[in-house]
């Protein structure tokens, strides 16, 4: 076994503990009327609801006759529960166990996405009385409304910081018809995907319309609430059914390959690697020096894009030149498909 690998293996554990880019993953909140064993089991079973979409990025998985059965009888899924006031509101908050809760999903047939998502930086604008627009940001009173929304989706959310400059470049014109320009400006936030929300009062709620772009990638939409939070939970909402047709592949699309990525230098590549190829059930092959070879159950575009987010492309160069051989009668016999010079090579940059 080589020093690297050993070394993966012994900090394996401790490195992947606190590394998840979405946190709390499996823990969900719900408001609710009462504490009364009627209302409870309702929360839980929209609770899970929520999970499920969380992990799939669907709202059709819902519809799936094994967790329709599951929604039935929520509390077996749960770690524990409990609620939590704030002020007159009084919600549920519940943590599922992980296990029982992707056993499901795997029973019931349904992709799940991993825990690893494109970080979404948000240009949020709320119109105010007076007609004048304000920029929601980090630290603000409002923020907490879209990290509640951004959670309820599974999300990774960062906010700008709202300062002199950014209210300036953040015009109502510029975040609903030319949100690209904020491109620059959005650099300094390390995130991958954007996510431009014109907010406005409509009776006695809010609407919206929102653009989201990662690349070449856009997609737009509109949303209405009865208030902030409730707005923000159908936009993201929104949002991950989108990223989820990006990076989560049915099984039917799927197939089995090799896998090899160079330029594994170092623990923390390990760890992160690990997380993006947690939805394709990955199974460690080898490691050789700086490459590690997985054989994987996969479709091929949606791992580029899930490998994308940490920087990691394609190095179809790196893969050694394989000759056909020839049987006993001279016939061409094709390499196997699992060989080096048949799989997929991704290196870091």
């Amino acid at each position: 076994m080589s020093r690297l690998l050993c070394a993966l293996l012994f900090s394996l554990a401790t490195a992947l503990a606190s590394a998840a880019p979405v946190e709390n993953l499996y823990d969900v909140s719900e408001p609710v009327a009462g504490q009364q064993a009627e209302e409870r089991t309702a929360a839980l079973g929209r609770a899970l609801a929520t999970l499920v979409q969380r992990l799939t990025g669907s709202r059709a998985a819902l519809d799936n006759a094994d967790i329709q059965a599951a929604l039935k009888a929520p509390e077996g899924f749960a770690n524990q529960y409990g609620y939590r006031q704030q002020g007159d509101a009084v919600s549920l908050d519940v943590a599922f166990n992980p296990l029982l809760v992707d056993n499901l999903l795997r029973q019931a047939g349904v992709p799940v996405w991993g825990a690893s998502r494109p970080a979404v930086l948000t240009w949020w604008l709320n119109q105010n009385a007076d007609d004048t627009f304000a920029l929601v940001g980090d630290g603000l009173e409002q923020a907490a409304s879209l990290r509640e929304g951004a959670q309820h989706a599974g999300l990774p959310l960062r906010l700008p910081l709202a300062d002199l400059d950014e209210q300036l470049l953040a015009t109502a014109d510029v975040v609903a018809g030319q949100p690209q320009t904020l491109e620059v400006a959005s650099t300094r936030y390390n995130a991958d995907a954007r996510l431009a929300v014109v907010s406005k009062p409509n009776g006695a709620g809010v609407q919206a319309t929102w653009q989201a772009w990662m690349g070449d990638w856009q997609v737009q939409g509109t949303a209405a609430g009865a208030d902030n939070s409730a707005l923000a939970k159908e936009i993201y909402q929104q949002l991950a059914a989108q990223l989820a047709g990006r990076f989560v592949a049915s099984s039917a699309s799927q197939g089995e390959f090799i896998l090899v990525v160079h330029g594994v230098t170092e623990l923390g590549r390990y760890a992160q690697l690990d997380r993006l190829l947690e939805p394709f059930a990955p199974r460690l092959l080898n490691a050789n020096a700086d490459r590690l070879t997985y054989r994987l159950q996969a479709n091929r575009e949606q791992l580029a894009a899930q490998l994308g987010l940490a920087g990691i492309v394609a190095a179809p160069e790196m893969a050694p030149q394989v000759q056909p051989g020839v049987d006993a009668n001279g016939q061409p016999v094709l390499p196997a498909a699992d060989s080096l010079g048949m799989a997929q090579h991704y290196r870091w940059p």
